[in-house]
């Protein structure tokens, strides 16, 4: 940004003829002058408009309705006054009946800015994933499911307290905790809607734990969105870092408000978010027994064909 500005009036001064101040310039040399004046003129006039425009060019961070949303915060040290959220894309469509493992997004380089460059080892930084598609009331006539969600169908994560092995299924007390749930998750949606995108993900957003409806706002440490889901609410932490953890997805219907389990996501040191589809990472493939036998024959028929080869020619 700044070298966009310095170069304007650097061009401009290039603009102007090039001569003592104290000689008065002759009609000619105005007339040689003038074509080369212009042309300068005309490129510092660019630069300074792309300079407006670059400063000017922050904008919101992308949500649509039924969005999931990953955050981080931190309960002291650096980035303890803000908190970091990504969209994860749409959760019914993205990761409800997902099929396949993928990484969803790199986000080390605005983990780094905000928390430090330990952030990944931190024990006291938090995480934690939810979504919902609306709040409204499903009586006296529930509005239409969306992507085959019915209105207040939460999604929530749980921490894995056994690395690998899936979380204890969350729970919502009653009807009524799930609406309020839903209603403060919309809140906090519409927040993270009205915050900056980060210029390094245009996907996230850093957004101060002083602002109205922040995602801290709505964790006390044993609920979230005012529920406990049955435990000790969304989050996930650990003496290692979060990078230790893994967090379990689970769909909640607002009829039988218990959980069903669509998937876990994790994050590496370098700020890889991933989503895998069991609770467990896959084991690598093992050879099966009649493949290991049919390779071990193909090199022992290749064994005997260069011994008969080496006879062959010893004869010979």
């Amino acid at each position: 940004m700044g070298r966009w500005h310095n170069m304007a009036p650097r061009l401009l001064k290039l603009a102007s003829p090039e001569r003592n101040s104290s000689e008065p310039c002759s009609p000619i040399q105005l007339a040689q002058h003038k074509p080369h004046m212009k042309k300068l003129s005309k490129i510092a006039l660019l630069v300074t408009s792309m300079a407006a425009l670059y400063t000017g060019s922050a904008f919101a961070a992308p949500f649509t309705a039924g969005d999931l949303l990953v955050s981080f915060r931190a309960t002291g040290g650096q980035g303890g006054d803000q908190t970091y959220t990504l969209n994860l894309g749409n959760a019914a469509l993205s990761y409800r009946d997902a099929t396949s493992n993928f990484t969803v997004s790199n986000i080390g380089l605005d983990l780094t800015s905000t928390f430090g460059a330990n952030w990944a080892t931190r024990s006291d930084i938090f995480w934690g994933i939810s979504g919902v598609q609306n709040n409204a009331s499903p009586v006296p006539v529930a509005p239409p499911a969306v992507n085959g969600d019915p209105t207040r169908t939460l999604y929530v994560s749980q921490d894995q307290t056994t690395l690998n092995t899936q979380s204890d299924t969350p729970t919502v007390a009653s009807s009524t905790i799930q609406g309020s749930a839903a209603t403060n998750m919309v809140s906090f949606q519409n927040a993270f809607a009205a915050a900056t995108a980060s210029l390094n993900n245009a996907n996230g957003a850093v957004i101060p734990t002083s602002a109205s409806n922040d995602y801290a706002q709505f964790q006390t440490g044993s609920s979230s969105f005012g529920s406990t889901f049955g435990y000790n609410g969304i989050e996930g932490s650990a003496a290692l870092g979060v990078v230790s953890t893994a967090l379990d997805l689970y769909r909640i219907l607002n009829s039988t408000r218990t959980g069903t389990y669509e998937g876990t996501f994790t994050i590496d040191a370098l700020g890889n978010v991933a989503f895998r589809t069991t609770a467990a990472p896959e084991a690598p493939a093992v050879p099966e027994p009649v493949s290991t036998g049919i390779l071990t024959s193909c090199a022992f028929l290749g064994l005997v064909s260069l011994g008969r080869r080496k006879k062959n020619l010893i004869a010979a």
